[in-house]
């Protein structure tokens, strides 16, 4: 018997990063620390309060999200406070505090992902026009193309009617756990 115990937060983390974008290694372990880590979860919520408002959809999809790919509890529990702060932030406030952003580690590399992610919280209770604003500004300002941020925006839409599919193949009689 093997005295090495499995981290199930850890077992999560790295089950996630590998189903999700095939990484061998989960990124919150490379480089950049809590900082880049925090600044990660300020953008998403920054995008969902684009509108004025972070829903508690969205708030809730941040923070499992987030939990989910092995954040930290001491950023997760800041999360209620980046979604009110959000609120009210200018979009040039977003789009600096964004760009700053890559100056952190393994997101250099994440652009895509932060316009990806934050759409998938932003729509949570429907994509404003205030939000897509601010989703095309951010994607303008790290050098995401249109047709680029058009593609992710169709995977997004490809991926919720994958889920929905699922749901009602694997369901056709509901689940106790659907909404």
């Amino acid at each position: 018997m093997s005295e090495n115990k499995l981290n199930p937060t850890e077992l999560a983390r790295d089950f996630y990063y590998l189903s999700q974008f095939g990484f061998t290694k989960a990124p919150v372990t490379v480089g950049g620390g809590e900082e880049k880590l925090r600044r990660f979860a300020s953008a998403l919520c920054n995008i969902s309060g684009a509108d004025g408002e972070v829903s508690e959809d969205e708030s809730t999809f941040i923070m499992g999200y987030l939990a989910s790919k092995g954040y930290p509890q001491s950023i997760l529990d800041d999360i209620p406070g980046m979604c009110r702060a959000a609120e009210t932030k200018t979009r040039d406030d977003v789009f600096m505090e964004t760009k700053e952003l890559l100056a952190f580690g393994s997101l250099k590399k994440a652009a895509r992902q932060i316009i990806y992610d934050g759409i998938r919280a932003a729509a949570r209770d429907g994509l404003d026009e205030k939000e897509k604003l601010a989703i095309n500004g951010i994607a303008k300002e790290l050098g995401v193309g249109e047709v680029e941020l058009s593609k992710i925006y169709d995977l997004v839409q490809q991926e919720n009617d994958l889920r929905d599919n699922r749901i009602k193949l694997l369901f056709p009689e509901g689940h106790p756990c659907l909404p």
